[in-house]
């Protein structure tokens, strides 16, 4: 379901997966147990962790491409059925 989501994601942003996403379930304590990704992409990069006990998702997109980052958060949100959400923006480019 991550990797669907990661997917889909690339796709709404315009970006080009590099490789396959790495995905693994980690975490020696509860505290921080949970499903970690990262998923290469030709202009950088996508990563996040799902921890498990407080059942949310830290997702980062760090990418030299534009895209929206109220459409991310509307996508996420909704693919996740998220109750509420928590959300930084750090533009690093400018569309043209």
């Amino acid at each position: 379901y991550i990797c669907s989501y990661i997917l889909n994601l690339c796709q709404l942003i315009k970006v080009k997966p590099f490789g396959e996403c790495n995905l693994i379930d980690f975490g020696n304590s509860e505290e921080i147990a949970g499903y970690s990704f990262t998923q290469l992409i030709e202009t950088s990069l996508i990563s996040g962790h799902m921890a498990n006990k407080y059942n949310n998702a830290h997702i980062d997109i760090f990418s030299c491409q534009f895209f929206s980052p109220n459409e991310v958060i509307s996508f996420s949100h909704d693919f996740f059925s998220a109750e509420d959400c928590n959300y930084n923006i750090c533009l690093r480019y400018k569309e043209k």
